[in-house]
């Protein structure tokens, strides 16, 4: 399995803001997300992952959102952005 930190390290140079996480897939099991900001389309997020990951670390899906969830100490919440990368996910799958 592949762990979140390993390859958003691999992301750090992104232009963009951005955070990772898995949601259940019913094709895959589990699927990569990369939730981008507003200010970046999926399709330019998606060119960025391609130059920089090897095809098993390559998001499967992408979605903007406004805002990322955080904890009091300022990380990622990570609980929060699983639910919020599951919802924008279903409703995309549902266009």
């Amino acid at each position: 399995k592949l762990h979140l930190e390993e390859i958003e390290e691999k992301l750090t140079s992104l232009p963009f803001t951005f955070r990772l996480t898995y949601v259940n897939d019913y094709r895959y099991g589990q699927a990569l997300v990369m939730l981008h900001d507003r200010h970046t389309s999926s399709e330019m997020a998606r060119n960025y992952c391609r130059s920089l990951l090897d095809g098993m670390m390559m998001p499967k899906y992408f979605a903007q959102t406004e805002h990322f969830p955080m904890t009091e100490t300022f990380k990622p919440a990570r609980r929060l952005l699983h639910e919020l990368a599951e919802k924008l996910v279903r409703m995309k799958n549902e266009t």
